[in-house]
Protein backbone atom coordinates (compact mmCIF):
# COMPACT_ATOMS: atom_id res chain seq x y z
CA UNK A 1 0.00 0.00 0.00
CA UNK A 2 1.46 2.93 -1.36
CA UNK A 3 2.21 5.76 1.67
CA UNK A 4 1.40 9.38 1.10
CA UNK A 5 3.34 12.40 1.75
CA UNK A 6 1.34 15.27 3.82
CA UNK A 7 2.05 17.33 0.20
CA UNK A 8 0.23 14.53 -1.84
CA UNK A 9 -2.84 14.37 0.38
CA UNK A 10 -3.24 18.32 0.34
CA UNK A 11 -3.20 17.80 -2.87
CA UNK A 12 -6.00 15.00 -2.99
CA UNK A 13 -7.83 16.44 -0.75
CA UNK A 14 -7.94 19.49 -2.70
CA UNK A 15 -9.17 18.53 -5.90
CA UNK A 16 -12.15 16.24 -4.06
CA UNK A 17 -12.99 19.57 -2.49
CA UNK A 18 -12.66 21.61 -6.04
CA UNK A 19 -15.00 18.31 -7.41
CA UNK A 20 -17.98 18.48 -4.97
CA UNK A 21 -17.59 22.54 -5.23
CA UNK A 22 -17.79 22.06 -9.06
CA UNK A 23 -21.16 19.27 -8.73
CA UNK A 24 -22.78 21.97 -6.19
CA UNK A 25 -22.55 24.64 -8.94
CA UNK A 26 -23.69 22.20 -11.65
CA UNK A 27 -26.46 21.25 -9.86
CA UNK A 28 -27.06 25.56 -8.31
CA UNK A 29 -27.04 26.49 -11.85
CA UNK A 30 -29.56 23.34 -12.79
CA UNK A 31 -32.11 25.08 -9.83
CA UNK A 32 -31.73 28.36 -10.89
CA UNK A 33 -32.74 27.35 -14.97
CA UNK A 34 -36.53 26.63 -15.65
CA UNK A 35 -35.90 22.96 -16.57
CA UNK A 36 -37.07 22.22 -12.71
CA UNK A 37 -40.38 24.06 -13.45
CA UNK A 38 -40.26 21.85 -16.84
CA UNK A 39 -39.88 18.14 -14.86
CA UNK A 40 -42.65 19.71 -11.95
CA UNK A 41 -45.10 20.25 -14.66
CA UNK A 42 -44.78 17.30 -16.54
CA UNK A 43 -44.71 15.21 -13.01
CA UNK A 44 -48.27 16.45 -12.05
CA UNK A 45 -49.37 15.52 -15.85
CA UNK A 46 -48.00 11.98 -15.68
CA UNK A 47 -49.72 12.33 -12.12
CA UNK A 48 -53.28 12.74 -13.92
CA UNK A 49 -52.72 10.40 -16.69
CA UNK A 50 -51.42 12.66 -19.49
CA UNK A 51 -48.89 11.51 -22.19
CA UNK A 52 -46.48 13.94 -22.71
CA UNK A 53 -43.66 14.86 -25.12
CA UNK A 54 -40.79 17.15 -23.88
CA UNK A 55 -38.83 19.54 -25.82
CA UNK A 56 -41.05 19.83 -29.22
CA UNK A 57 -39.81 21.23 -31.76
CA UNK A 58 -41.75 23.27 -35.00
CA UNK A 59 -40.89 25.56 -38.13
CA UNK A 60 -41.88 29.15 -37.09
CA UNK A 61 -44.24 30.14 -40.00
CA UNK A 62 -42.55 33.68 -40.31
CA UNK A 63 -38.43 33.01 -39.96
CA UNK A 64 -38.65 29.43 -41.15
CA UNK A 65 -36.63 28.46 -38.40
CA UNK A 66 -37.48 25.82 -35.74
CA UNK A 67 -38.09 26.34 -32.53
CA UNK A 68 -38.94 24.24 -29.46
CA UNK A 69 -42.24 24.02 -27.40
CA UNK A 70 -41.61 22.93 -23.75
CA UNK A 71 -44.19 20.35 -22.68
CA UNK A 72 -47.13 18.56 -25.31
CA UNK A 73 -49.10 16.81 -23.30
CA UNK A 74 -52.19 14.04 -24.47
CA UNK A 75 -55.32 11.89 -23.44
CA UNK A 76 -56.47 9.65 -25.57
CA UNK A 77 -60.07 7.82 -25.62
CA UNK A 78 -60.60 4.78 -28.46
CA UNK A 79 -64.03 4.19 -29.50
CA UNK A 80 -63.17 0.84 -30.82
CA UNK A 81 -66.28 0.51 -32.48
CA UNK A 82 -66.08 3.26 -34.66
CA UNK A 83 -62.32 2.82 -34.89
CA UNK A 84 -61.52 6.29 -33.56
CA UNK A 85 -59.54 8.32 -31.22
CA UNK A 86 -60.48 11.19 -29.85
CA UNK A 87 -57.11 13.31 -28.57
CA UNK A 88 -57.40 16.03 -26.24
CA UNK A 89 -53.75 17.95 -26.67
CA UNK A 90 -52.19 20.71 -24.33
CA UNK A 91 -49.58 22.92 -25.59
CA UNK A 92 -47.14 24.19 -22.68
CA UNK A 93 -44.85 26.96 -22.28
CA UNK A 94 -42.85 27.07 -18.96
CA UNK A 95 -41.28 30.02 -17.38
CA UNK A 96 -39.68 30.84 -14.63
CA UNK A 97 -38.11 34.29 -13.39
CA UNK A 98 -37.09 35.53 -9.65
CA UNK A 99 -36.24 38.60 -10.97
CA UNK A 100 -39.29 39.53 -13.57
CA UNK A 101 -43.35 40.40 -12.63
CA UNK A 102 -45.65 39.53 -15.29
CA UNK A 103 -48.44 41.99 -15.17
CA UNK A 104 -51.53 41.93 -17.36
CA UNK A 105 -53.81 45.12 -18.09
CA UNK A 106 -57.56 44.25 -18.21
CA UNK A 107 -60.54 46.06 -19.08
CA UNK A 108 -64.12 45.51 -18.60
CA UNK A 109 -65.35 42.84 -21.06
CA UNK A 110 -68.12 43.27 -23.87
CA UNK A 111 -69.43 39.54 -24.21
CA UNK A 112 -72.08 41.65 -26.94
CA UNK A 113 -68.57 42.45 -29.26
CA UNK A 114 -69.35 41.08 -32.18
CA UNK A 115 -65.63 41.00 -32.93
CA UNK A 116 -64.76 39.04 -30.72
CA UNK A 117 -64.73 34.90 -30.62
CA UNK A 118 -64.86 34.43 -26.65
CA UNK A 119 -64.35 30.43 -27.58
CA UNK A 120 -61.72 29.58 -29.82
CA UNK A 121 -61.97 26.02 -30.82
CA UNK A 122 -58.67 24.63 -32.85
CA UNK A 123 -59.23 21.02 -33.84
CA UNK A 124 -57.84 18.57 -36.68
CA UNK A 125 -59.70 15.66 -38.02
CA UNK A 126 -59.16 12.49 -40.81
CA UNK A 127 -62.77 11.73 -40.46
CA UNK A 128 -64.95 13.99 -43.01
CA UNK A 129 -67.90 12.68 -41.09
CA UNK A 130 -66.79 14.51 -37.49
CA UNK A 131 -64.97 17.34 -39.52
CA UNK A 132 -68.89 17.69 -41.36
CA UNK A 133 -70.39 17.59 -37.60
CA UNK A 134 -67.91 20.25 -36.26
CA UNK A 135 -68.69 22.85 -38.72
CA UNK A 136 -72.35 22.30 -38.28
CA UNK A 137 -72.72 21.83 -34.87
CA UNK A 138 -69.85 23.95 -33.08
CA UNK A 139 -71.89 26.08 -31.26
CA UNK A 140 -73.68 23.04 -30.06
CA UNK A 141 -69.98 21.51 -28.80
CA UNK A 142 -69.50 24.59 -26.56
CA UNK A 143 -72.56 25.56 -24.86
CA UNK A 144 -72.14 21.79 -23.37
CA UNK A 145 -68.48 23.32 -22.06
CA UNK A 146 -70.41 25.92 -20.80
CA UNK A 147 -72.90 23.52 -18.97
CA UNK A 148 -70.38 21.53 -17.47
CA UNK A 149 -69.90 22.81 -13.82
CA UNK A 150 -65.97 22.96 -13.50
CA UNK A 151 -65.16 22.75 -17.60
CA UNK A 152 -67.12 26.09 -17.97
CA UNK A 153 -64.44 28.00 -15.85
CA UNK A 154 -61.80 27.95 -18.85
CA UNK A 155 -64.18 29.96 -21.12
CA UNK A 156 -65.35 31.91 -18.54
CA UNK A 157 -64.34 35.82 -18.43
CA UNK A 158 -64.07 38.52 -15.75
CA UNK A 159 -62.29 41.00 -17.43
CA UNK A 160 -60.22 41.27 -20.68
CA UNK A 161 -56.62 41.44 -21.40
CA UNK A 162 -55.73 44.17 -23.63
CA UNK A 163 -51.71 44.15 -22.48
CA UNK A 164 -49.09 42.71 -20.87
CA UNK A 165 -45.78 44.37 -19.32
CA UNK A 166 -42.52 42.65 -17.48
CA UNK A 167 -41.57 44.53 -14.57
CA UNK A 168 -38.14 44.40 -13.14
CA UNK A 169 -36.56 46.13 -9.97
CA UNK A 170 -34.42 48.96 -10.87
CA UNK A 171 -30.37 48.03 -11.23
CA UNK A 172 -28.93 50.78 -8.78
CA UNK A 173 -30.39 53.32 -6.01
CA UNK A 174 -30.03 56.05 -8.36
CA UNK A 175 -32.46 54.72 -11.03
CA UNK A 176 -34.94 53.23 -7.85
CA UNK A 177 -34.47 57.43 -7.14
CA UNK A 178 -35.53 58.29 -10.58
CA UNK A 179 -38.39 55.88 -11.90
CA UNK A 180 -39.55 54.18 -8.38
CA UNK A 181 -39.12 50.21 -7.22
CA UNK A 182 -39.91 48.74 -10.46
CA UNK A 183 -39.46 49.73 -14.04
CA UNK A 184 -40.65 47.99 -17.19
CA UNK A 185 -38.99 46.08 -19.81
CA UNK A 186 -39.01 44.32 -23.15
CA UNK A 187 -42.25 41.68 -22.93
CA UNK A 188 -39.85 39.03 -24.46
CA UNK A 189 -41.34 36.19 -22.00
CA UNK A 190 -44.65 36.84 -21.57
CA UNK A 191 -44.75 37.37 -25.27
CA UNK A 192 -42.51 33.95 -26.61
CA UNK A 193 -44.85 32.13 -24.18
CA UNK A 194 -48.08 33.24 -26.32
CA UNK A 195 -46.04 33.16 -29.64
CA UNK A 196 -44.63 29.15 -29.28
CA UNK A 197 -47.60 27.96 -28.22
CA UNK A 198 -50.05 29.53 -30.58
CA UNK A 199 -47.21 28.45 -33.52
CA UNK A 200 -47.12 25.36 -31.91
CA UNK A 201 -51.30 24.42 -32.50
CA UNK A 202 -50.44 25.84 -35.82
CA UNK A 203 -47.73 23.36 -35.95
CA UNK A 204 -49.61 20.45 -34.60
CA UNK A 205 -52.51 20.53 -36.44
CA UNK A 206 -50.86 20.91 -39.88
CA UNK A 207 -48.60 17.83 -38.88
CA UNK A 208 -51.08 15.49 -37.39
CA UNK A 209 -53.02 16.08 -40.93
CA UNK A 210 -50.41 14.64 -42.74
CA UNK A 211 -49.63 11.97 -40.29
CA UNK A 212 -53.02 10.50 -41.20
CA UNK A 213 -51.71 8.18 -43.50
CA UNK A 214 -49.54 6.09 -41.45
CA UNK A 215 -52.09 5.25 -38.57
CA UNK A 216 -54.59 2.95 -38.34
CA UNK A 217 -56.82 5.02 -36.35
CA UNK A 218 -58.84 7.88 -37.69
CA UNK A 219 -58.53 10.56 -34.86
CA UNK A 220 -59.54 13.41 -34.02
CA UNK A 221 -57.41 16.02 -32.02
CA UNK A 222 -58.53 19.09 -29.81
CA UNK A 223 -55.40 21.83 -28.86
CA UNK A 224 -55.45 24.01 -25.76
CA UNK A 225 -52.50 26.88 -24.81
CA UNK A 226 -50.61 27.19 -21.44
CA UNK A 227 -48.13 29.01 -19.98
CA UNK A 228 -47.30 27.95 -16.64
CA UNK A 229 -45.16 30.98 -15.25
CA UNK A 230 -42.94 30.10 -11.82
CA UNK A 231 -43.02 34.05 -10.72
CA UNK A 232 -45.11 36.55 -9.64
CA UNK A 233 -48.59 37.90 -11.62
CA UNK A 234 -50.38 40.88 -11.21
CA UNK A 235 -53.28 42.06 -12.86
CA UNK A 236 -53.71 45.88 -13.47
CA UNK A 237 -57.44 46.51 -13.95
CA UNK A 238 -58.70 49.67 -15.41
CA UNK A 239 -62.38 50.58 -14.53
CA UNK A 240 -65.06 52.15 -17.24
CA UNK A 241 -63.50 55.56 -15.74
CA UNK A 242 -60.11 54.91 -16.21
CA UNK A 243 -58.73 54.36 -12.71
CA UNK A 244 -56.23 51.03 -12.11
CA UNK A 245 -56.68 48.59 -9.30
CA UNK A 246 -53.84 46.40 -8.65
CA UNK A 247 -53.60 42.89 -7.83
CA UNK A 248 -51.53 39.38 -7.11
CA UNK A 249 -53.30 36.82 -9.54
CA UNK A 250 -52.64 33.21 -9.61
CA UNK A 251 -54.06 33.04 -13.09
CA UNK A 252 -55.37 34.80 -15.92
CA UNK A 253 -56.76 34.25 -19.72
CA UNK A 254 -55.32 35.72 -22.62
CA UNK A 255 -57.65 36.01 -25.48
CA UNK A 256 -56.71 37.80 -28.91
CA UNK A 257 -56.23 37.65 -32.69
CA UNK A 258 -53.56 36.50 -34.81
CA UNK A 259 -52.56 35.24 -38.36
CA UNK A 260 -50.44 32.24 -37.88
CA UNK A 261 -49.45 30.20 -41.02
CA UNK A 262 -51.24 32.72 -43.18
CA UNK A 263 -54.67 32.43 -41.52
CA UNK A 264 -56.32 35.03 -38.79
CA UNK A 265 -58.00 33.47 -35.91
CA UNK A 266 -58.14 33.83 -32.30
CA UNK A 267 -56.46 31.88 -29.65
CA UNK A 268 -56.88 31.82 -26.14
CA UNK A 269 -53.84 31.11 -23.25
CA UNK A 270 -54.63 30.35 -19.82
CA UNK A 271 -51.84 31.57 -17.68
CA UNK A 272 -51.17 30.05 -14.56
CA UNK A 273 -48.66 29.93 -11.60
CA UNK A 274 -46.91 27.07 -10.84
CA UNK A 275 -48.41 26.41 -7.34
CA UNK A 276 -52.18 26.26 -9.00
CA UNK A 277 -51.25 23.91 -12.10
CA UNK A 278 -52.59 20.68 -10.38
CA UNK A 279 -55.67 22.62 -9.42
CA UNK A 280 -56.10 24.27 -12.76
CA UNK A 281 -54.90 20.76 -14.59
CA UNK A 282 -58.24 19.31 -13.03
CA UNK A 283 -60.49 21.15 -15.45
CA UNK A 284 -58.42 19.97 -17.98
CA UNK A 285 -58.63 16.58 -17.30
CA UNK A 286 -63.17 17.13 -16.92
CA UNK A 287 -62.50 18.70 -20.72
CA UNK A 288 -60.67 15.16 -21.95
CA UNK A 289 -63.72 13.53 -20.36
CA UNK A 290 -66.37 16.18 -21.26
CA UNK A 291 -64.31 15.56 -25.05
CA UNK A 292 -65.18 11.64 -24.71
CA UNK A 293 -68.80 12.06 -23.70
CA UNK A 294 -69.44 14.56 -26.40
CA UNK A 295 -68.02 14.03 -29.44
CA UNK A 296 -68.33 10.22 -30.21
CA UNK A 297 -71.96 11.38 -29.69
CA UNK A 298 -71.70 13.26 -33.23
CA UNK A 299 -71.11 10.34 -35.73
CA UNK A 300 -75.18 8.93 -35.00
CA UNK A 301 -75.94 12.07 -35.22
CA UNK A 302 -74.43 12.53 -38.34
CA UNK A 303 -76.18 9.84 -39.87
CA UNK A 304 -80.11 10.81 -38.52
CA UNK A 305 -78.63 14.14 -40.78
CA UNK A 306 -77.49 12.90 -44.02
CA UNK A 307 -81.06 12.73 -45.17
CA UNK A 308 -81.92 16.26 -44.87
CA UNK A 309 -78.27 17.76 -44.98
CA UNK A 310 -77.14 16.97 -48.76
CA UNK A 311 -73.27 17.79 -48.03
CA UNK A 312 -72.79 15.08 -45.41
CA UNK A 313 -74.74 12.60 -47.72
CA UNK A 314 -71.73 13.24 -50.23
CA UNK A 315 -69.60 11.83 -47.49
CA UNK A 316 -70.66 8.31 -47.40
CA UNK A 317 -73.36 8.01 -50.50
CA UNK A 318 -71.12 7.62 -53.25
CA UNK A 319 -69.66 4.04 -52.89
CA UNK A 320 -73.32 2.75 -51.86
CA UNK A 321 -75.17 4.44 -54.76
CA UNK A 322 -72.08 3.22 -57.27
CA UNK A 323 -72.75 -0.67 -55.93
CA UNK A 324 -77.05 0.18 -56.36
CA UNK A 325 -76.43 2.00 -59.98
CA UNK A 326 -74.37 -0.72 -61.09
CA UNK A 327 -76.79 -3.39 -60.59
CA UNK A 328 -80.07 -0.68 -61.88
CA UNK A 329 -78.50 -0.42 -64.94
CA UNK A 330 -77.58 -4.23 -65.57
CA UNK A 331 -81.36 -4.70 -65.11
CA UNK A 332 -82.52 -1.80 -67.25
CA UNK A 333 -79.53 -3.49 -70.04
CA UNK A 334 -81.62 -6.48 -69.86
CA UNK A 335 -84.72 -4.90 -70.61
CA UNK A 336 -84.00 -2.94 -73.72
CA UNK A 337 -82.47 0.52 -72.41
CA UNK A 338 -79.90 1.82 -74.22
CA UNK A 339 -78.65 4.89 -72.74
CA UNK A 340 -78.45 4.24 -68.81
CA UNK A 341 -75.46 6.97 -68.37
CA UNK A 342 -78.02 9.44 -66.96
CA UNK A 343 -79.69 7.19 -64.17
CA UNK A 344 -78.98 8.58 -60.81
CA UNK A 345 -80.71 7.66 -57.34
CA UNK A 346 -81.34 9.80 -54.18
CA UNK A 347 -82.48 8.26 -50.46
CA UNK A 348 -85.09 10.20 -49.16
CA UNK A 349 -86.30 9.14 -45.61
CA UNK A 350 -90.24 9.88 -44.98
CA UNK A 351 -92.06 8.75 -42.08
CA UNK A 352 -89.39 6.13 -41.23
CA UNK A 353 -89.60 4.55 -44.09
CA UNK A 354 -86.24 4.86 -47.23
CA UNK A 355 -87.42 5.83 -50.56
CA UNK A 356 -84.77 5.31 -53.23
CA UNK A 357 -85.38 8.21 -56.36
CA UNK A 358 -84.24 7.02 -59.30
CA UNK A 359 -83.51 9.70 -62.45
CA UNK A 360 -83.34 9.38 -65.36
CA UNK A 361 -85.78 6.41 -66.15
CA UNK A 362 -89.19 6.98 -68.07
CA UNK A 363 -91.77 8.05 -65.46
CA UNK A 364 -94.72 6.03 -67.50
CA UNK A 365 -92.91 2.71 -67.26
CA UNK A 366 -94.35 1.31 -64.07
CA UNK A 367 -93.28 -2.32 -64.52
CA UNK A 368 -89.49 -1.23 -64.37
CA UNK A 369 -89.96 0.10 -60.63
CA UNK A 370 -91.88 -3.22 -59.92
CA UNK A 371 -88.82 -5.00 -61.15
CA UNK A 372 -86.46 -3.71 -59.40
CA UNK A 373 -88.62 -3.61 -55.61
CA UNK A 374 -88.67 -7.56 -56.77
CA UNK A 375 -85.31 -8.54 -58.30
CA UNK A 376 -83.67 -10.13 -55.62
CA UNK A 377 -80.12 -9.55 -56.13
CA UNK A 378 -80.89 -5.74 -56.38
CA UNK A 379 -82.42 -6.03 -53.52
CA UNK A 380 -79.55 -7.47 -51.16
CA UNK A 381 -77.04 -5.10 -53.01
CA UNK A 382 -79.14 -2.09 -51.40
CA UNK A 383 -79.52 -3.78 -48.78
CA UNK A 384 -75.69 -4.42 -47.63
CA UNK A 385 -74.93 -1.11 -49.37
CA UNK A 386 -77.27 0.91 -47.08
CA UNK A 387 -76.08 -0.73 -43.81
CA UNK A 388 -72.70 -0.60 -44.88
CA UNK A 389 -72.52 3.27 -45.68
CA UNK A 390 -75.84 4.64 -44.34
CA UNK A 391 -76.42 2.56 -41.53
CA UNK A 392 -79.84 1.99 -42.25
CA UNK A 393 -81.34 -1.76 -41.38
CA UNK A 394 -84.72 -0.57 -42.02
CA UNK A 395 -87.55 -1.03 -45.17
CA UNK A 396 -87.03 0.68 -48.81
CA UNK A 397 -88.04 0.45 -51.61
CA UNK A 398 -87.61 2.35 -54.93
CA UNK A 399 -89.69 4.95 -56.46
CA UNK A 400 -90.37 7.86 -59.24
CA UNK A 401 -89.17 10.93 -58.45
CA UNK A 402 -91.69 13.25 -57.17
CA UNK A 403 -90.74 16.57 -58.91
CA UNK A 404 -93.12 18.48 -56.82
CA UNK A 405 -91.84 17.96 -53.73
CA UNK A 406 -88.21 18.76 -55.56
CA UNK A 407 -89.87 22.15 -56.44
CA UNK A 408 -90.82 22.54 -52.63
Amino acid sequence: MKIYSTAEWITILTNANMGQDILKDVRCAIERSGFPLEHYVGTILIKHGWQIITNRNYIDDIKGIEREIDILAYKVYTDTKENIEYITALIISCKKSDKHKWCFLTREIDEDDCNINWTPFHYCTSDERLKAMTESHLDNIIDRYKAHRAVKHLYSFDNMVFAYQQLVEPANEKERTKIGNLCAVKNEDIYNSISTTIKAISSEKEGRLSAYSYIKHQRYYTFHALSIFEGDMYNAHFNSEGKVEVKEITNTKYLNRHIVGGIDDFYLVHFNKKNIFEFRLRLFDYLHEENCRTLPKMINKFYREIYTDPNKLKLVWGTAEDNIKTQIKYILHSLGYLSTEFISITPILKNGILTIEVWGISTSDKQVFELLNSNEVLLDITKKSLSDFLRYNGEFKFVEPDLFDTLD
